[in-house]
């Protein structure tokens, strides 16, 4: 009798240590935009959701709008969702979650991902600081907006082939200045930025002018960067 009540109860533990396994909510993934989450209007971007298993169900949906939703299966730990020809009815902020084939819960949800349409306002202008009593290492670039509103607007510095902004502002006035510390030769490349509505992101500028800095590194000390527009 002992043996057999032994056996019926690690047969109880371990069936429902499995129904907790099944209805144990998943980690959460990450979203991610290709090229870039800043985007021209009628071009195009991928949205990549990346869980943590394989053989998983994921899902798309749209922060503020209830009725959006994409569903996609896929052997492998990743989905892509493309858009194409994209409208400013487009931007907005994204997530995704997914559920594996062992579990009927969804995962958390993803952080979400604010994917900006360009071309809704007047290019904005970018420049350097070039004082030269800036500080070894430093430098200063510059975003002026022709906005002349009172609503906050969110400045954001763009570099070519890095698919999120390297730096945000939300701000009162048309201007704003992004800080490089320690420049190096890894911080060579074209900026740019963009500019808008905080609570409109799909009404943003069209890019500003394309700036390209080109680092030296000699020696271990750092030559003034040259730059070009």
């Amino acid at each position: 009798m002992t043996a057999e009540f032994l056996s019926l109860l690690c047969l109880g533990l371990c069936l429902g240590y499995e129904d907790e396994k099944k209805n144990e909510k998943p980690p959460k993934p990450s979203l991610h935009a290709w090229p870039s989450s800043v985007v021209e209007a009628e071009s195009n971007v991928t949205l990549k959701c990346q869980a943590h298993s394989q053989n998983v169900t994921f899902v798309l949906r749209k922060v503020n709008d209830s009725g959006y939703k994409q569903e996609q299966s896929s052997a492998e730990n990743e989905a892509e969702f493309p858009f194409t020809d994209l409208k400013p009815k487009d931007a907005g902020r994204y997530f995704c979650a997914y559920k594996t084939t062992a579990s009927h819960e969804w995962s958390e949800s993803s952080e979400h991902l604010q994917l900006v349409v360009t071309g809704s306002l007047p290019e904005p202008l970018l420049s350097v600081n070039v004082d030269p009593g800036m500080t070894p290492g430093l430098r200063t670039l510059r975003c002026l907006t022709p906005y002349n509103g009172t609503e906050c607007i969110v400045i954001a510095l763009l570099k070519m082939g890095i698919p999120e902004p390297l730096q945000v502002r939300q701000v009162r006035k048309n201007q704003t200045d992004f800080m490089l510390w320690n420049v190096t030769s890894n911080d060579s490349g074209n900026y740019s930025c963009v500019y808008y509505l905080s609570n409109s992101s799909h009404l943003a500028s069209f890019p500003s002018n394309k700036l390209e800095i080109w680092v030296t590194d000699k020696h271990d000390e750092l030559e003034a960067p040259s730059m070009k527009t």
